[in-house]
Parts: C-alpha cells; structure tokens; sequence
C-alpha cells in the first residue's frame, strides 16, 4: 500500500491534534505491509482522523479485563474482536490518541465496581470504532456501563463512532448505555454515525453534570437523541448539539413518578412522552417540577401529566415573551421505525388526555404562564365533575385541563387552548374548593380558548356543597 497523503495527515495535525504533533522529519504513516505494527505515539490522532489505523494489527485484546490496564497511543489500534467487559476491580484507563475497534455485534460493558477512564482532551481525543473495514452505521453496541459501576469513571474527549446496534438484553439501541446512579462524568463527548439513540439512561442513571454538551451527528435521522428511563433524571439531561431537523428525547417512565424537584429545560431537543404515559409530579417531599422558557412536550396518544394526584406535588410552567412560550402539545406520528410525521402542523383532534391538578397541589406555588396546550383532552379514566351546565352537551366525555379540589382561579396567565375534544371541556372544575362563590363561575382570566373546539369552556366545583346546576354551557370566555 502506498503512504497516505502528507497533505492529508498534515493538514489533520494542524486542525485537531496538537497535542500529538509529528515532528516534520518524521516519514508519514503506512500501511501494517509497510512497516510498523503499531500506530505509535506521535501517530495516533492524525491515523484516526484518516481511518488508517485499521490497517496496523496494533495491540489484541482479550474478552474480560479483570486487573489494571492502560491503552497507549503508540500501541493503537487497541482491537477488540470479541467486545470486553471489565470486571468488578478491573480499571481501564484510555490514554489521548488512542484508537479503540470493537468487533461487529460487540460491546464495551462496565460492571459494577469495575472503572473506565478515558482521557481524552481538545485535539487529542480518543475514538472508539468498529473493526470493519468500511463500518456503516450499527457495527458495534456501544459502551455500557451498569448501575454500580465506580464513579470515578469518566469520559473526557471521547468520540462514539458507527454504534447503536441493539442489545438482545436491553433491546433498542444506544451508542452509549448509562445505568450509573451516581452520574458518569463525561466531557466533551461526541457520537457519529450512531445506529439509533446516541444516549440511553436506564434505571436511575444519569450524567454527573445536567446541562453538559454532548455532539451528535450523522446516523439515523429518526432516531431520538436520548431514551431516559426514569423521569427524576430528565432534569440532568446534557444539552444537545445535533444536525438532526426534529430532535427529541424520549422519556419510556419506567419510573413515572417524579418524586424530586426539578427543572426541565430545553436543551436542544424536545420531550417526547411515550404512549399512555402518566407522569406523575407528587411525594412526601412536595415535589415541584419546573418548566422552562421555550422546552416543547410533546405527548403520544393517551399520556398524561398529572400533579398532586394522590400526594403533594406541584407544576410550575414559566415561558416568556421573547424567551419562547411552552409547548404540551400533541406528537406527530412517528412510524414502526421512528420514522417522524408533519411536526407540528397544526390543530389535529384531541390525542393524549390532558393536564391534572388534584387537591394535593397548592396553589401558591403551581402556575401556567405562557403555555400553549394542544391536542389535550382524549377520554381517561378520571371522572368527570358532576356540577356540569344544565342542560349539558351530550355524551361529554373528556377535558384538557382538570382541576380536582384545586381553585385555579389564579392558576392561568397567557394560556392557549387549541384542539380539544368536540366533546368535551376546555377545563374541568370538580371537587370541593372554599372562597368566594360568587367568583367561581366567572371566566378564568388569562385563557384563551378562541381554537380548544370544544362542546363546553367549563364546568365548576362545589362551593360550600353546592352545585350551580342551573348555568348555560359557556363556549367561549
């Protein structure tokens, strides 16, 4: 084989890898026929930038590390046709320039009490790949690590390379499986050419620092950025930098209760909550999730938020003009694949079931301020409140916004309603509430439910154990 072009590795080292710099009189790199088995040290970044470090036999490892290992530059490629797990009391340490190539279908798992360090820093990265000569996207699993794995690990100048194909235990794919409880610190992470999910956070796991940027780019358009598992850890999602056209994080919930205070924000992607999802804001710490300028929820078919249902819990949604309102908001369809729909195209009818406030929220600290609310108000299994107008409109089945037991009179400030159920109600008021009756009838200010298309604005509770049966149904506000 012929050496690679000067001009190539030249103009590499200059960009990206000072810390790895050849010095001019050195030869460029050749092929494995041509010389050296290893890439050697003041090689290692520019043969990952030009994809020649598949043609050196570099350094062959075993299956399993159960000691102490450290993988040098100048002994790269690091091969591993089999994948590896590192074992309880086993460390890895990845020097910069390194190149690591796991083999088709493999894996890199980190078990409990076992370490991977990688040390990677700005232009003197480290890469994991595939072994294959020409890696399409999938080639290899991904890194995993399980929930008890050290938290001295960590990944710092890290790329992901040709990953995401799916795991026969943990099913859909991820370039990289975090299931440590106390946060991987990771820094300067990017995924390329990823199969599916760049991240998926199962359990409790999570990374160290929220908001911490993470690259993605190339692979499969349709894929979500991140899966997360427990909605406790939406909080400390990283922020995305992605050349996706629609990208999303998609909350599972196999843990649906949000049981600690947290701000979801937006971090460079929406929120998708997957199909009959209720997420539920309440505990014995009186929870309160806070929502920020600008994120877009978007809710599958029968998802639900629900707050202070059956403990304390609060909701405190708080766009802003010039900040971007929020948005809880129907999803588009997405095919067997993932594959997305029209985004955002309009009033569809109404889809996931709506937002709850039970008695157990305050009102002191709960609020909707800036918020459009779309495509709420398909049938669910609460009850619908019985100080309904007289007459009321038939079969009225649903509404977009309950409130059990809640006085929200002061709960709306610049809140749309649009497509709700035909139906049904644009807010359902129940339960039993105190304070001036006289009020309770009156329109909630700071609601505009100009395109909810809905049968009924409104129902009312009980003030002092009466029902105001003799109302018209209100259309509008």
């Amino acid at each position: 084989m012929k050496n690679l072009s000067g001009a190539v590795l030249g103009a590499w080292v200059g960009a990206q890898c000072v810390g790895c710099r050849a010095p001019r009189d050195e030869a460029p790199l050749v092929a494995p026929d041509a010389g050296p088995q290893t890439m050697g040290a003041r090689h290692g970044c520019q043969a990952q930038a030009v994809g020649a470090g598949r043609g050196y036999r570099g350094t062959l490892h075993g299956d399993t590390v159960r000691g102490a290992e450290r993988w040098r530059a100048s002994e790269s490629p690091h091969r591993l046709p089999f994948g590896v797990e590192v074992m309880p009391g086993g460390r890895v340490t990845v020097e910069p320039c390194a190149l690591v190539l796991v083999g088709e279908g493999r894996s890199v798992v980190v078990r409990n009490a076992a370490q991977l360090v990688v040390e990677g820093r700005e232009g003197a990265g480290v890469r994991f790949d595939a072994e294959a000569a020409s890696p399409g996207p999938g080639a290899w699993q991904g890194l995993a690590f399980w929930e008890g794995a050290s938290p001295e690990s960590r990944l710092a100048g890290l790329t992901v390379a040709s990953a995401g194909a799916a795991d026969p235990a943990a099913g859909a794919g991820a370039s990289l499986r975090v299931g440590l409880r106390g946060g991987l610190a990771v820094e300067g992470l990017v995924v390329e050419n990823g199969a599916d999910a760049a991240l998926a956070f199962e359990g409790g796991g999570h990374l160290a620092t929220p908001g911490v940027r993470v690259t993605v780019r190339g692979g499969a358009r349709d894929a979500p950025l991140a899966r997360i598992d427990d909605v406790n850890e939406v909080g400390a999602m990283p922020t995305f930098v992605s050349d996706r056209a629609d990208p999303e994080v998609w909350l599972l919930g196999r843990q649906r209760v949000l049981s600690r205070s947290a701000l979801w924000a937006p971090r460079g992607a929406r929120l998708r909550v997957r199909r009959g999802l209720r997420v539920m804001v309440q505990g014995p710490d009186a929870p309160l999730l806070r929502v920020g300028a600008g994120l877009v929820l978007r809710f599958e078919a029968e998802a639900e938020l629900a707050v202070g249902w059956e403990l304390p819990g609060d909701l405190a949604i708080e766009g802003e003009p010039g900040l971007g309102e929020v948005q809880l908001v129907d999803a588009p369809a997405r095919g067997p694949e993932g594959s997305e729909g029209a985004a955002d195209a309009g009033p569809r009818a109404a889809s996931w079931t709506g937002v709850f406030f039970g008695h157990f929220a305050n009102v002191a600290r709960s609020r909707l301020r800036n918020v459009l609310i779309r495509g709420a108000g398909a049938p669910s299994a609460a009850a619908l409140p019985g100080c309904l107008p007289t007459p009321p409109p038939p079969d009225l089945d649903a509404a977009m916004v309950t409130l059990a037991g809640f006085d929200g009179r002061r709960l709306f400030e610049g809140v749309r309603l649009e497509a709700g159920p035909a139906r049904g109600l644009a807010i359902a008021q129940s339960g039993e509430i105190s304070g001036d009756s006289g009020d309770v009838t009156a329109p909630l200010r700071g609601v505009d439910v100009g395109r909810a298309g809905v049968a009924c604005a409104q129902s009312w509770p009980r003030v002092g154990g009466v029902c105001r049966a003799s109302l018209r149904c209100q259309t509008g506000f």
